[in-house]
């Protein structure tokens, strides 16, 4: 062997991904994908089961069939590349959560719950338990002051609860609640080892006010609710080691016992690690199915539509705080659907078509668009809200649609922008995710945001950012070295007046549900 290396596991949506660090150079070495064998599932995709609207759920193998998968190929890479692989990283999308058993074991793996669509994971994107979360909301209880005063069906108490009132035999039997990423940090290592990221970004934990919400706010708001907390564990900070890969996945992956894994972290907060921020002024932003953009500062400054406020889930002694676009790359997606219906291409195809035409599109789409194909998360936090196209002619084509798609999700972010501004000054746009492979989408953003933003030169900055906070738990020290492409505004106030007119639907939005 000639080098040591670290590995960062990422497990998005559709797929896990596996990165490959040098722990010497701090340089990228190789990178993996693994699609899902069944991926998620919704009352459209599964009729059979009857799920209920906006329901999005998955089985939990097909995390453990990735992270196999993943594993095995990044210990062949590494002994064809000459690289002995030690701390191995976490990151999850957040708050996809499952119950087990006390010993890990899910409970759709059992005979007496195979199934049954409560025992499934939730995905974050599940929007059916949005009623308990509105209640939970209405209560207007103390632990949501960090929360925008609200919480969501995407979050763990709200999916709890619907849990419990809908199977609650399947919700008595639940020893344990749990995040994916959590969950899978267990798998490999034996060991329950929660972390400080997923506690605290949708679990409403907070350290610096006691922990987890009080038995007695819970009952307060729905009898029988106090029993979530029996099935939480207390959660460990970030450079936590959970222990080495057990027995089991040492034979199966063939990677040895040097690799120690590290508590796991939440997709976006690990994306913080991975644009190489460690300090307040930049704004991260994870750009992929959904969006989510971080902020650091050294005190806690409650704002107004700011998602989450929490303490060292991204960088320990920091708050981070947090905000969100649900659908950024999801409407995307639907629209690809929508153009491939009838099986003449695919939805894989469409997009690539619809990218090579963005290229030569340099005028903003006559198209407007509001991006809550999944709500909005971000500043309303409302679920139930469905997206918006306007001003549609029967001279439009495809790639105004997708432009003005761009466009709106780069609105989102300005506005999330002008959030965290408030919380503290922002120097600097960092960009990374899927989106920030695309120039001619780049260019969007810098022109929408009417400033730089910075693209990443490592698209899968969540596993990066998993792969360094694992090696920190290892007592490793991994050198800086990213590059970014930077995308100048081509006019400051090229989008004023679409902004404008984004700004204006978000405030009658906002007054219609209040």
């Amino acid at each position: 062997m000639t080098g040591a290396a670290t590995l960062g596991l990422d497990f998005g949506t559709g797929s896990g991904r596996v990165v490959m660090i040098d722990l010497n150079t701090g340089g990228g070495v190789t990178e993996h994908t693994v699609g899902y064998q069944r991926g998620f599932l919704d009352e459209t995709t599964a009729p059979q089961m009857k799920l209920a609207p906006n329901s999005a759920i998955q089985d939990p193998a097909d995390f453990i069939h990735a992270a196999e998968k993943l594993l095995s190929w990044a210990a062949r890479a590494a002994a064809d590349l000459g690289f002995e692989i030690h701390p191995i990283g976490i990151s999850a999308t957040s708050c996809t959560i499952l119950p087990t058993l006390l010993d890990g074991t899910p409970l759709l793996h059992t005979p007496a719950f195979a199934g049954r669509p409560h025992a499934f994971a939730k995905l974050w994107k599940h929007h059916a338990a949005d009623h308990y979360a509105k209640r939970i909301a209405a209560a207007r209880p103390s632990f949501l002051g960090r929360y925008n005063n609200q919480t969501s069906s995407e979050w763990s108490l709200a999916k709890a609860w619907q849990t419990m009132a809908e199977d609650p035999a399947l919700w008595q039997a639940t020893e344990r609640w749990i995040d994916a990423g959590d969950w899978i940090v267990w798998q490999l290592t034996g060991r329950e080892t929660r972390s400080a990221s997923h506690a605290g970004c949708k679990n409403h934990w907070q350290p610096d006010f006691g922990g987890y919400p009080e038995a007695g706010s819970l009952e307060a708001i729905q009898p029988g609710l106090g029993s979530w907390l029996d099935k939480l564990a207390p959660p460990h900070p970030l450079g936590t080691s959970a222990g080495p890969l057990t027995r089991r996945w040492q034979d199966v992956t063939g990677i040895g016992s040097a690799a120690l894994v590290g508590v796991a972290m939440v997709d976006a907060e690990a994306a913080v690690l991975g644009s190489d921020v460690s300090t307040p002024g930049i704004l991260v932003a994870a750009a992929g199915t959904s969006t989510c953009h971080m902020s650091l500062s050294a005190q806690p400054t409650p704002v107004a539509g700011i998602e989450s406020l929490v303490y060292g889930g991204a960088v320990d002694g920091l708050y981070d705080y947090s905000t969100g676009q649900a659908a950024s790359g999801d409407m995307l997606a639907w629209l690809s659907r929508m153009l491939a219906f009838g099986g003449r291409s695919s939805p894989e195809a469409v997009l690539e078509t619809l990218v090579q035409e963005l290229e030569g599109s340099v005028s903003p789409s006559p198209i407007q668009v509001m991006d809550w194909w999944n709500g909005c998360r971000t500043p309303l936090g409302q679920a139930d809200l469905g997206g918006i196209v306007a001003n549609i002619k029967t001279t439009t084509t495809p790639v105004e649609i997708y432009r003005a798609m761009l466009e709106a999700g780069a609105m989102g972010m300005r506005y999330a922008y002008d959030l965290h501004r408030q919380a503290g000054p922002i120097h600097e746009i960092r960009i990374t995710g899927g989106m920030a492979r695309f120039p001619a989408i780049m260019q969007i953003y810098a022109d929408v945001m009417g400033q730089t933003v910075r693209a990443n030169s490592t698209v899968l900055g969540s596993a990066r950012g998993a792969a360094i906070s694992a090696a920190k738990a290892a007592e490793w020290v991994v050198p800086i070295i990213l590059g970014y492409t930077d995308y100048e505004p081509r006019e400051s106030e090229r989008y004023g007046e679409h902004y404008r007119q984004y700004c204006r639907h978000i405030e009658q939005a906002s007054a219609s549900t209040s």
